[in-house]
């Protein structure tokens, strides 16, 4: 009976269906098979990464930025273990927190957003927005958070007993050991931290290192798996730099340049300087003033900030004349503060005003009107690259008188004259219809040449230029490397600003040699020219200036050393011979007296030079400059001072203002280099002596005893001991010579202090008996006691005058002279 069945229709029907559908699963299991094999075997690889990709969390390792030190491996710059906070949005809600807690998906995502605004000073709004992105994985919270901040955040882990998808990966923040010391010069770096000015920038590729990567591996729920693909890559750490720059010797230039701009206020584009090693080329300190903390690189400082809220007044007084508006400290164009500053209509179009269109590539595609509250932050910003900028390699200006070395240098090295070569000057020149003054109106005479140079004459070096000739004249400032960039390894610097034209154009006025003589129609940077004037005293080699000693290894082995770069010879010993000598009797019987200090022979040269006026401006404006070299038989050192922009009704020239710059940081730098003053007999006067212990003496023996130091003394009060029983001022006190002390033969001082006077206006002479005459003493500074005249005159006193001060204090007072110190 089953047999017929299975015959029948129906039968044989369910057995083709039966047959079809096993084969049919046996193609699908085929198919499935293969289709495994394929990805199992053929394309294991490819599939194994695609899940990885899914399922893994790869976070970047930010490596240890290198060290940047100072020559003497003072640390200047470095990077300090912190932690990037980043929050997965996935986690930071879960069921299972919400059956232990009872807290729903929003006060999960409330409440770890509340955290961190708080712990981290962000905005509450934008962490909740990013802890609610559920499209991503990861969202990064902060960057570079030190590690008290992380250990506050690791324990609110820990008291919740829940990450809420917070993780930490191992960062580092860029710190300045000194805030705004030789801002300039180390640079900055940016919110991911790359370099972008000074040495961070220059240095970057050697200073970053190499990224790590941390990889975790997640589930669908994104938590954490089994660690079969956990994976940490180390990041290699970045190479260190040693510079050619002395922290103390930047920190003498800095605090001298700091003196000079609080003292030249009007001075609106402040003060700068290098001092730098005139045989190697080595840079111990370069500085602008102001400066600012590269620690708070968006502060502005002084004249930065003054010109900023001058620029934005002035948009607002233009465009929107009936709002009251005001600038405050608070005010920042970066991440704007909302409700610090009201700009009413900022998206008003200017019709004067246009801003670049770029293409996805950063090609300029056309223009667009700007808007006022965009040319409110290119105000912000024009002033911000002014400050971040080093001003020594970057800004040109006409040099001036100190240019003249360069002319009389080359002159006497092309043979157009000698150092004998008769000079006469009447106080002006006539060059084709048009009068060129000296300094000195009445003029100097008859003059060699040394005497020229030591009278910064304009007539004797435009007969200079004269004899010299264009066509060598020019060779010689191409020879100097004024033409070109210095070749200094810092970023940004510029190769000045000649005749475009070249020597073509420099030929096509008659005028045009004559003005160039004395540093006029040409614009040089700050290092162009003490370059240029190291080659002048060094031999006449020209030698590439470097602020990088050393590259380092991370392990601190020496990667890289720099060494000094003669590109050619210019001039000749014997000339460069002869500019010494210039240059020292320009200081000790010239122009230059300011800049003189005793017990070392410095040589200088000063420079006062005119600017152009901007639109606003009522009266003519100049820059004072100054190159001294010290010791000029030996140069050591070379430092070259700039005081900017200084209106024509204050002090302006560079004998007055920035002379007696130079004179305080060589006086300064000279001793810590190890170079001890050596007084000639005509500085025997300078020369200090540290006062003997004289108590216990009789008076005849502590008469011999100061005699022998060329000191004086007088008995104060009653003889009522055959012995000094005490003594003004104490031993070990430094005084000059012929100084005089006061002796007590019985009883001793009263111990009372007394008020320093204000010695404005007197001469060295009234100084003097003006201290003594109530009990302290002067330490004379400044110009050679020779050269003292009715033009002599207090520059500065220290401590200054109404200060409380023990009985025998010594009052150093710098004096300079105000007249013959020409030399524009």
């Amino acid at each position: 009976m089953a047999s017929m069945n299975q015959n029948t229709p129906n039968g044989r029907m369910r057995s083709r269906i039966a047959v079809l559908v096993i084969m049919l699963c046996g193609v699908c299991f085929a198919a499935v098979a293969v289709r495994l094999f394929y990805m199992q075997v053929v394309r294991n690889q490819f599939y194994i990464t695609k899940a990885r990709q899914y399922q893994t969390k790869d976070s970047i390792v930010a490596p240890s930025r290198g060290t940047i030190y100072d020559r003497n491996m003072n640390k200047l710059a470095e990077s300090a273990a912190t932690e990037r906070i980043s929050v997965n949005p996935n986690q930071a809600y879960t069921k299972a927190r919400q059956d232990r807690t009872g807290l729903n998906e929003t006060q999960q995502r409330e409440k770890v957003a509340r955290m961190l605004a708080e712990t981290l000073g962000l905005n509450y709004e934008t962490v909740l927005q990013q802890v609610s992105d559920t499209t991503k994985q990861s969202k990064d919270i902060k960057s570079r958070v030190d590690q008290d901040t992380c250990n506050t955040i690791r324990e609110w882990i820990e008291e919740n007993e829940s990450s809420y998808g917070i993780t930490f990966v191992p960062d580092t923040r860029r710190y300045y050991i000194n805030g705004a010391f030789a801002s300039q010069v180390l640079g900055m770096v940016d919110g991911d931290g790359v370099g972008t000015y000074g040495v961070e920038a220059a240095y970057n590729a050697e200073l970053s290192g190499k990224p790590g990567r941390l990889v975790r591996a997640e589930n669908a729920q994104n938590g954490e798996m089994p660690f079969d693909y956990d994976q940490y890559i180390d990041a290699e750490d970045g190479n260190s730099i040693v510079l050619t720059i002395d922290e103390n010797i930047q920190s003498i230039l800095e605090n001298h340049l700091e003196t000079a701009l609080a003292d030249n206020p009007y001075a609106r584009d402040g003060v700068e300087g290098v001092v730098m090693d005139p045989n190697t080329g080595e840079v111990y300190a370069m500085a602008s003033m102001p400066d600012y903390d590269a620690n708070e690189p968006y502060t502005l400082t002084g004249i930065y900030y003054e010109a900023e809220k001058k620029a934005i007044e002035g948009l607002m007084e233009k465009y929107q004349p009936e709002v009251p508006f005001e600038i405050n400290d608070e005010y920042y164009i970066y991440g704007r503060k909302a409700g610090l500053v009201y700009v009413p209509n900022e998206d008003m179009e200017l019709p004067d005003q246009t801003e670049p269109v770029y293409d996805e590539k950063g090609k300029v595609i056309g223009r667009r009107q700007r808007t006022l509250i965009e040319a409110i932050r290119k105000c912000r910003s024009d002033e911000l690259i002014r400050m971040w900028t080093n001003h020594t390699i970057s800004s040109a200006q006409e040099p001036g008188s100190t240019f003249k070395l360069m002319t009389v240098s080359s002159a006497l090295e092309s043979g157009s004259i000698a150092t004998t070569t008769p000079f006469y000057c009447t106080g002006e020149r006539t060059v084709t219809g048009e009068t060129i003054h000296c300094w000195k109106r009445t003029g100097h005479g008859a003059e060699d040449t040394m005497q020229a140079v030591m009278n910064s004459c304009n007539p004797a070096m435009i007969e200079i230029g004269f004899k010299t000739g264009a066509n060598t004249f020019y060779e010689y400032m191409k020879a100097y490397g004024l033409f070109e960039k210095t070749g200094i390894d810092l970023i940004g610097e510029s190769a000045g600003v000649f005749y475009s034209g070249g020597l073509d154009e420099f030929k096509s006025s008659d005028t045009n040699l004559p003005v160039a003589t004395f540093g006029q129609r040409f614009n040089v940077t700050t290092i162009q020219m003490a370059t240029m004037i190291s080659a002048i005293v060094n031999g006449g080699e020209l030698v590439t200036p470097y602020i990088v000693k050393e590259v380092l290894n991370p392990d601190g082995s020496v990667k890289e050393e720099t060494k000094p770069v003669i590109k050619r010879q210019v001039i000749s010993e014997q000339t460069s011979a002869f500019m010494r000598e210039a240059l020292y009797q320009t200081v000790y019987n010239g122009t230059a007296t300011n800049a003189y200090v005793a017990g070392y022979n410095v040589g200088g040269k000063t420079a006062t030079s005119e600017i152009p006026r901007q639109k606003d401006d009522l009266e003519d404006r100049y820059n004072a400059g100054i190159v001294a070299v010290a010791p000029i038989e030996d140069p050591q050192m070379l430092v070259y001072i700039v005081v900017k922009d200084i209106p024509k009704s204050y002090d302006h020239g560079g004998g007055k203002v920035a002379a007696p710059i130079a004179a305080r940081v060589v006086a300064d730098a000279m001793p810590y280099l190890g170079i001890e003053p050596n007084y000639s007999s005509e500085e025997s006067a300078r020369a200090e002596h540290a006062v003997p212990n004289l108590v216990g003496m009789t008076e005849a023996e502590a008469e011999r005893e100061l005699a022998a130091l060329g000191m004086e003394y007088r008995v104060r009060g009653r003889v009522e001991s055959e012995t000094v029983t005490d003594q003004i001022p104490a031993a070990g006190t430094r005084l000059q010579g012929k100084s005089r002390i006061i002796l007590y033969m019985g009883g001793e001082q009263s111990g009372e202090e007394v008020i320093v006077p204000n010695l404005t206006g007197l001469t060295p002479a009234e100084c003097r008996d003006t201290l003594q005459a109530r009990g302290l003493y002067l330490k004379r500074m400044g110009i050679p006691n020779k050269n003292t005249s009715a033009g002599t005159r207090p520059l500065r006193q220290y401590p200054e005058s109404g200060t409380s001060v023990p009985e025998g204090t010594v009052i150093t007072v710098e004096f300079i002279n105000t007249t013959n110190i020409g030399d524009q």
